[in-house]
């Protein structure tokens, strides 16, 4: 292989964001394979951040859309984000009345006090919508 080859090389920081790519697709494909499509929409920002005394997940998103119409929350086992170390990797499944959930890549700190059960969404109009998860089953 000479040097002069344009082809692109992935660092390992790069590598990573790929891999975590491709487990959230391979989570679109599953749900796909089992009879259920997925809209991803993209992420403008997420933190976590304390109100109340609670600590919610933040996600901004790059929609118009009202979150309050959000009825069911689903999130995938967390896995590491090698590039964050001491980070983890989820994706959040929001079902509304409409047939085909939304799809949402979440990285958050690992952090036990954090259960992942306060929601907070945000659209481009910075219209906020707070949610909680009552209770988690494995599925």
């Amino acid at each position: 292989m000479s040097n002069n080859d344009n082809s692109p090389h992935l660092n390992s920081e790069d590598f990573v964001i790929e891999s975590n790519v491709a487990n959230w697709i391979a989570d679109q494909k599953r749900l796909k394979n089992n009879g259920a499509n997925s809209i991803p929409l993209p992420v403008k920002n997420m933190a976590i951040i304390k109100k109340n005394g609670d600590i919610l997940n933040r996600i901004e998103i790059n929609t118009g859309m009202d979150f309050n119409k959000i009825q069911q929350i689903l999130i995938s086992d967390p896995i590491d984000c090698v590039v964050k170390p001491g980070y983890k990797y989820i994706n959040v499944l929001c079902f509304t009345d409409k047939p085909i959930p939304i799809i949402l890549p979440y990285v958050y700190i690992n952090d036990e006090s954090n259960k992942l059960s306060d929601w907070l969404f945000v659209n481009n109009f910075q219209v906020e919508a707070q949610h909680k998860i009552e209770n988690f089953q494995q599925i």
